[in-house]
């Protein structure tokens, strides 16, 4: 991709952490009257979601966002991976 900028880096994981990777399509995914997703809400989902597993922290997601959508449909892609250092 022209005029990005890539860092590369070595990043130490402890047990429990957790480290979400995902496309902007999800932050920005918009409800019917416009108001994204978000990265704050995106955020207290992982926060809310710090005990459970990686399959748990998933379906939390998706199931936030798919209520956040209302039935609407979103614009963008929209991916993600969840892992949980056990």
């Amino acid at each position: 991709m022209r005029n990005s900028d890539f860092k590369e880096g070595i990043l130490l994981l402890n047990s429990g952490d957790i480290l979400l990777i995902y496309t902007d399509g999800l932050v920005e995914a918009k409800n019917p009257e416009g108001e994204s997703f978000g990265r704050a809400r995106l955020c207290e989902i992982i926060k809310s979601s710090s005990r459970a597993g990686a399959e748990e922290i998933k379906e939390a997601i998706i199931n936030r966002l798919t209520g956040h959508l209302a039935g609407g449909a979103l614009a963008d892609d929209a991916a993600f991976i969840a892992v949980k250092v056990g």
